[in-house]
């Protein structure tokens, strides 16, 4: 796979979560499980992802559980 190919690839997944989450948590917590595993499969170990969103002064983290 080209590095063309790939960054297609990777944009329509994105593209797919934002369309299909239902909002801004469910939509980072599905980022948490495409980025761990990608990550993970990558390098051959386990990754961690957390995204903290701080918005309107209110913040929420989204994490995925260690598998």
């Amino acid at each position: 796979m080209n590095e063309s190919t790939l960054d297609a690839s990777v944009a329509a997944e994105l593209q797919d979560l934002v369309i299909s989450s239902s909002d801004v948590n469910s939509f980072l917590a599905e980022l948490c499980e495409l980025s761990a595993v990608s990550l993970s499969d990558a390098l051959g170990h386990e990754v961690s992802c957390a995204v903290t969103l701080n918005q309107h002064h209110r913040t929420t983290t989204q994490a995925l559980p260690q598998r």
